[in-house]
């Protein structure tokens, strides 16, 4: 009897750590209400001392062990996930820093295969500095530094002006960032371009993306139950951090207090001023390669509107996130197919996984509208992975799901913002009314701040469909009423 009481008050100190080491973990993360974790306390710190009164004869001090045992393991489950929870929220949260790849590259059957070499060569390096924020000139500063020398350089007004040089001979290297690079594939005569180069030098620099305001911007009052986040989905398969062209431009305006979320999708080629082209107009895809903070004021611009935060998804991270949730059901407005006729969807519900739900939001060639219709696909994505989340899933994939968001996704939001959403939502348990909307244009040509004289297709904005989505943006934001029916109308009336 001894031994088995022995045992007992062992159990019983062990179940009163783990439940200590719960709660603690528990409040760390910040995603609980107090109340809960109060409430949890009480339980948590009965539960030992029941365990104990128990031992007072061989036959409950039995079962008091074994009751004791399997809740320090369910307990101990418990405080892992919490932890595992905890430690993304601290790597995809808060993210304040993008890393722009500036390469110095030369032609793949160049005899040099360093810089050095290129530099002890006296080779000429064309590079386009206005549009790259000093990130040239710093690498440039970098390479005369390192090498002590002053290496000769000029400036174009344009990669592909620069990409011209190259090809004449004028120049023998290029110092431009992988993204810029990367505008070439718009244009078939230069989209074979980067097949036939090679890097000689790659540079990463990072930039501290800023915290600040707006005042010029009409905008209603933002707070932690009122904002705007900017989701960005951008075509690389690299770092989520790196800059790159945004493919997905979506703004989702969030009311936590009437729990409500309406999705924008800006087409990618819209052709609109960016926040630091002085009024010259571009594609909003090439703000991207400004950074996430020209993509967030450009379309704060566009619908006179604070976008308070981003979120930002490589097609890398898109694949594991979706694989992980066991797949999303999207519910397609059309039959089509997509990359060949690799995937084929049909009209209605389709389950899909990592690879056919990309392969659904890329499609713009087979679906009606073009970009618009994959602009409306991406909603569609997006509110199949939101409801897969917050059904019972999430549960069942937990710890896949947090290691497939680990690298894959960056949000600015600290982690108390994300952890203040959570904890209104486990105090109310309300369902949440998903709102999709996309503004429209017509097709035309034109000259791009980031591709200087060049010509390259674009979409003339339609302002009244601008207008609307900033109409329903401040609906939103308020709290009225606004449904989907209401604004399919809209767009039924106006003909997309």
């Amino acid at each position: 009897m001894k031994t088995i009481r022995r045992v007992g008050f062992i159990m019983a100190a062990i179940l009163f750590i783990v439940s200590f080491a719960l709660i603690y973990v528990a409040m760390s993360t910040g995603l609980l209400p107090t109340k809960y974790c109060i409430i949890f306390m009480i339980i948590l710190g009965i539960i030992p001392i029941f365990i104990v009164f128990m031992q007072a004869n061989k036959k409950s001090g039995i079962a008091g062990s074994i009751i004791a045992f399997i809740l320090s393991i369910f307990l101990l489950i418990g405080t892992f996930y919490l932890h595992k929870t905890n430690k993304t929220l601290d790597k995809v949260s808060g993210t304040q820093v993008e890393v722009s790849v500036v390469n110095v590259y030369a032609s793949a059957k160049d005899p040099a295969e360093s810089i050095k070499e290129a530099v002890d060569e006296d080779y000429s390096f064309g590079y386009v500095a206005e549009n790259e924020n000093g990130m040239v000139n710093m690498t440039i500063n970098e390479i005369n530094t390192d090498y002590e020398a002053n290496i000769n350089t000029t400036e174009y007004a344009s990669v592909y002006e620069m990409v011209d040089a190259f090809n004449s001979g004028d120049i023998q290297a290029m110092i431009t960032g992988s993204a810029y690079l990367a505008l070439l594939d718009e244009d078939e005569n230069y989209s074979s371009v980067k097949d036939n180069l090679k890097i000689l030098m790659a540079n990463q620099v990072e930039t501290e993306v800023s915290d600040k305001d707006d005042d010029d911007l009409d905008t209603a009052s933002i707070d932690k139950d009122h904002f705007i986040v900017y989701i960005s989905g951008i075509d690389t398969e690299g770092s989520v951090s790196t800059t790159s062209r945004s493919d997905v431009n979506i703004l989702a305006v969030v009311n936590n207090k009437t729990k409500t979320v309406l999705l924008i999708s800006t087409p990618r080629d819209f052709y609109v001023p960016l926040s630091i082209s002085n009024g010259q107009r571009d594609k909003l895809t090439h703000a991207g390669v400004h950074g996430i903070e020209c993509s967030m004021d450009t379309l704060g611009m566009l619908y006179n509107e604070k976008v308070s935060y981003y979120a930002k998804m490589n097609f890398t991270g898109f694949t594991r996130v979706i694989d992980a949730l066991g797949g999303v059901d999207v519910d397609s407005p059309s039959d089509f197919s997509s990359l060949g006729n690799e995937y084929h969807f049909t009209k209605g519900m389709n389950h899909l996984n990592g690879p056919a739900a990309l392969a659904f939001a890329r499609e713009r060639g087979n679906v009606s509208g073009g970009d618009r219709g994959r602009g409306n696909d991406q909603m569609l994505i997006i509110d199949a992975v939101l409801h897969k989340m917050m059904s019972k899933d999430m549960l069942l994939n937990y710890e896949e799901i947090m290691e497939s968001v680990e690298g894959s996704v960056e949000t600015s939001m600290d982690k108390e913002e994300i952890a203040y959403l959570v904890q209104t939502q486990l105090d109310s348990g309300s369902d949440w009314t998903i709102l999709k909307y996309r503004v429209n244009g017509s097709d035309s040509e034109g000259a791009c701040f980031s591709t200087g004289s060049q010509i390259l297709y674009v979409m003339e904005p339609d302002q009244e469909t601008v207008d609307y989505g900033s109409d329903l943006i401040d609906k939103v934001i308020k709290g009225d009423n606004v449904t989907q029916s209401q604004i399919d109308t809209f767009m039924v009336d106006h003909n997309y």
